[in-house]
């Protein structure tokens, strides 16, 4: 719910509203982040014309807070110059949520948007930094959720750096914290989307290492069993957000090693969540979900099937329609590795079905399961058909990721077969 301040037209409150609004109506959501970035760009400028005149700090004071303000108003330019391109794109209105996507069981993006509350009483660096690094995260999230992954990674970065100087200029905050744990993560993210495994994999390595040093940290101060849990559960799912890129970019063993300590903490964390009143939010499913991709990886098609087969029976009523499709796809896979084709065929048309209802024609998933039908065909010597289907797959992979990635070549290279 929106935050409640004195003044209702202050970079605060026009955030708040933003954030009531982001899943409401993204566009209206849009336009109050964009108040917000020029009303604390004026607040900025305000304060650095009273600061050199403040009797009470010693002038040097007064010029590093002027010189640091003048910092913060650069980097609110590039933000709002960053948020007039996307708003500029009248036909780039779908906003989509990345959670949903049909291969990403397990993977997570933090997309609930942060209110500001900022304490009105005094205007110094602190606050007005945190406060911008606030509502750029926001945008950078609404971005992220149009698929505009060059935006959001100048927003992310740009609210890095705002975070940075406000922990600088002001006391240990644990809000400054989450959004730390929150820029990093997206920036993870995104670069998982973009194929960049490996950078992935350094920001998502960061992640865990910060997560990690904030459980020390509540520990330490004995907060609450409740508060203790859910930081364990968000230390899941980094680890599972580790163990997706490590995969990606073919390290399957360090891959495996963070999906069994995700585990055991899983079964930690249940165990502590029943003898508590509050539960904490665990993605089973996902857990279960890398870890049978990572198996199929390393070659160890029982234990893959075993863990697709289970997911189908376990938790197949509370996945959605993409998730259910990339299970079936990934047991297409293994039964195709197994050379049982036809049970494989069976799996990869049904995986298709469900992906052609929720995702467009040239998604790379869709493309996936096009792709290993074709190579069932191929093997199955209906070269024909698979020719057809090849040709169908280049089409796609043409437009994204492009004609020179490398599984554009590999299809290529099987027409030419």
């Amino acid at each position: 719910m929106m935050s409640t301040h004195g003044n209702l037209d202050t970079p605060g409150v026009m955030n708040d509203l933003g954030t009531f609004y982001h899943e409401l109506d993204p566009s209206f959501a849009w336009r109050c982040y964009e108040k917000s970035l020029r009303q604390q760009m004026e607040t900025v400028l305000d304060c650095m014309q009273i600061l050199p005149q403040t009797t009470d700090i010693s002038s040097e004071a007064a010029t590093f807070t002027s010189n640091d303000a003048l910092a913060t108003i650069q980097l609110l330019e590039k933000a709002t110059l960053r948020l007039g391109l996307c708003l500029g794109n009248e036909n780039d209105n779908q906003i989509t949520c990345p959670e949903m996507e049909s291969s990403l069981i397990g993977m997570k993006a933090c997309l609930k948007p942060i209110e500001t509350r900022p304490d009105n009483k005094e205007m110094n660096a602190f606050n007005y930094d945190k406060i911008s690094a606030i509502t750029i995260l926001n945008i950078s999230v609404l971005a992220l959720r149009r698929h505009r992954f060059e935006d959001a990674v100048e927003l992310l970065e740009i609210s890095l750096e705002l975070i940075r100087r406000a922990a600088c200029a002001g006391a240990s905050c644990p809000l400054l914290s989450e959004m730390t744990m929150m820029a990093i993560t997206n920036l993870g993210y995104v670069s998982y989307r973009s194929g960049e495994y490996e950078k992935s994999v350094f920001y998502f390595e960061n992640t865990v290492k910060h997560i990690r040093e904030t459980i020390e940290d509540v520990r330490c101060h004995g907060n609450s069993l409740s508060m203790i849990n859910s930081k364990v559960s968000q230390f899941i799912s980094a680890f599972l957000n580790l163990a997706r890129s490590y995969d990606a970019s073919g390290r399957h063993g360090e891959a495996m090693a963070v999906v069994l300590e995700a585990e055991l903490l899983a079964n930690a964390l249940e165990l502590s969540s029943q003898s508590s009143s509050g539960g904490a939010s665990l993605d089973v499913a996902g857990l279960s979900y890398v870890k049978a991709v990572i198996y199929l990886h390393q070659e160890e098609h029982d234990q893959s099937l075993a863990m697709f087969q289970m997911l189908c029976g376990t938790h197949w009523e509370h996945l959605s329609l993409g998730h259910r499709s990339a299970i079936l796809h990934g047991m297409g896979q293994v039964l195709f590795e197994k050379r049982h084709l036809r049970e494989a065929m069976m799996h990869l048309q049904t995986a298709l079905t469900m992906r052609q209802k929720v995702l467009q024609e040239n998604h790379s998933d869709v493309l996936e399961t096009f792709y290993t039908m074709a190579r069932i065909l191929h093997d199955r010597e209906e070269y024909t058909d698979a020719l057809e289907v090849y040709k169908k797959v280049l089409k796609g992979q043409r437009e994204t990721p492009g004609t020179e990635h490398h599984r554009t070549l590999k299809t290529l290279c099987n027409i030419a077969r």
